[in-house]
């Protein structure tokens, strides 16, 4: 019998070990082996391979989560940005709307002024509504109510605040202990709706 032939599982498992956490080991003694040795040759490129493998899957799984989190770092940056400036478009278009509604009440009172005073009051309480923050939608509802009320002051035929008047109104109806301020439903009583 030959020494190759005497090769038992275990022979060469210390070299095959060290082929698996270094590669390159494995590489050279497959080399140096692969004439005089061919089965412990074998056994220490499959464990050179293996180990290849390993390193290979484990720098794929390390750089993708590496990279995940920055994209998603990146991407909480960007929608706490989107998040932000929603806040602060909304409180400039408030200042900006008061900062109208002024400047037109104290502007001499002509009919075209009074148009642009109704459309103010109109558009506002639009935004008021639709652009509100959830958690203070009530407040935002009152005020926008206070809106129509304002457009309903100046031209009682003004369709789209009565329409966005009785909406409001329909929403506080689902609410059975909810209802605008006491002052609101006083005016809107006087402008005719039933409440």
């Amino acid at each position: 019998m030959s020494e190759e032939q005497k090769v038992t599982p275990n022979n060469y498992l210390g070299e095959a070990i060290v082929s698996f956490f270094i590669p390159l080991v494995g590489i050279i003694l497959y080399f140096v082996w692969r004439d005089e040795k061919p089965i412990a040759a074998n056994k220490v490129i499959k464990f050179s391979i293996a180990g290849l493998c390993t390193i290979l899957i484990s720098y794929i799984i390390v750089f993708s989560s590496l990279f995940g989190s920055i994209y998603d770092d990146q991407s909480l940056n960007a929608s706490q940005q989107e998040n932000d400036s929603p806040q602060i478009d909304y409180s400039q278009q408030i200042a900006e709307f008061e900062q109208r509604i002024s400047s037109l009440k104290s502007a001499s009172q002509t009919e075209d002024v009074s148009s642009q005073l109704e459309q103010t009051h109109l558009e506002y309480g639009i935004y008021l509504i639709y652009n509100a923050d959830p958690t203070s939608m009530r407040e935002n509802a009152n005020n926008a109510l206070r809106e129509f009320i304002a457009v309903l002051e100046i031209n009682p035929e003004n369709e789209k605040a009565r329409a966005e008047t009785e909406q409001i109104l329909s929403i506080y109806r689902t609410f059975p202990d909810r209802q605008p301020a006491e002052d609101i439903l006083e005016q809107l009583r006087e402008l005719g709706f039933q409440i």
